[in-house]
């Protein structure tokens, strides 16, 4: 899967897809193979083919079943090797940033999942998490002051935790007006 990631094969992310399903398919039931249950690495190797993949349809959708497979399987079997972690939550948040389609539901799910790892008690968020979920307002919402808002709350959440680094200052210059982030940033 961590090949078919960092492929730049146009289907990548569905032969990515394919081998994590088998994985999954192969390791549920009693017969299955515990050797290839996926892990939270799997996860993640197929949402970077996610978002490397132009023209994948859905990408926010399949990064949303992600998580939710994840979840099930968890709550299932208990194996912390599974359990939804940082970098989980924020490449979910970075596919949804890069889907082309239905720009308001995959800025929800970008937007559930930013919440979600915020609230979460075992995993929390880094520069990464704020970095994308600010990409992710730049690129689904339309210019104008509820995006603005949204962009600045979340830089001020960044600067509160400590992780307002270059790229999440990257990602706000993107994402607001220019002058607003002379102002905002510069002071001036």
């Amino acid at each position: 899967i961590d090949a078919w990631a960092k492929s730049n094969d146009p289907e990548a992310a569905d032969k990515a897809e394919e081998l994590l399903n088998y994985m999954i398919d192969n390791s549920q039931d009693d017969h299955g193979d515990n050797s290839i249950q996926p892990n939270s690495r799997s996860f993640t190797c197929y949402l970077l083919a996610l978002a490397n993949t132009s023209g994948v349809a859905q990408k926010a959708k399949k990064a949303e079943w992600v998580l939710n497979t994840m979840h099930h399987m968890y709550n299932k079997t208990r194996n912390k090797h599974i359990r939804p972690n940082a970098f989980v939550y924020n490449y979910v948040i970075n596919v949804c940033a890069t889907a082309c389609d239905n720009e308001r539901e995959s800025f929800a799910i970008a937007a559930n999942a930013f919440k979600t790892l915020h609230q979460s008690k075992y995993a929390k968020c880094n520069s990464f998490s704020y970095s994308f979920f600010i990409k992710a307002c730049s690129n689904l919402l339309p210019d104008g002051d509820e995006r603005s808002k949204l962009v600045v709350k979340a830089y001020r959440m960044a600067e509160k935790d400590g992780f307002a680094t270059e790229q999440v200052n990257y990602q706000l210059k993107q994402a607001i007006p220019p002058g607003m982030y002379s102002k905002f940033v510069l002071g001036s």
